[in-house]
């Protein structure tokens, strides 16, 4: 990692400075952007719509329908936000920083911090805030 020669210089930025930046860097990383979050929506979608998708259809008895269906879908969405972009932040630190990586030494990055993401967001989003009520 070349800490002195960046894409982005590291600096105290305002609020417009950091919308502005971002789009920038929206900009020239669409590509690989889209591809590595993909990677990780497209199986949280999958999982969502086999766990909730039943609820969506309205066959079920309830006094406010589809308030169950928005509850959990709520729950899931707040438990995998962290992690629909893990892939793209396993790419974007990086690729800021001027260090070219493959995809599969994104994904192996990720994989070998995966026990350490999934344990800190069952225990610390998941099972402690729930027992905590």
């Amino acid at each position: 990692m070349q800490l002195d020669s960046t894409r982005v210089a590291i600096r105290e930025r305002s609020l417009p400075e950091v919308f502005d930046l971002a789009l920038h860097v929206t900009r020239e990383f669409a590509g690989p952007w889209a591809g590595y979050s993909l990677l990780a929506i497209v199986p949280l979608a999958t999982l969502n719509y086999f766990l909730v998708g039943w609820m969506a259809a309205g066959d079920y008895e309830a006094d406010v329908p589809g308030l169950r269906y928005a509850w959990a879908m709520t729950i899931l969405i707040f438990l995998e936000a962290p992690l629909a972009s893990v892939f793209l932040v396993g790419y974007l630190g990086p690729a800021v920083f001027q260090e070219q990586k493959t995809f599969r030494q994104v994904v192996g990055d990720v994989l070998r911090y995966s026990p350490q993401l999934f344990l800190s967001q069952l225990l610390l989003r998941g099972i402690l805030p729930v027992w905590l009520l």
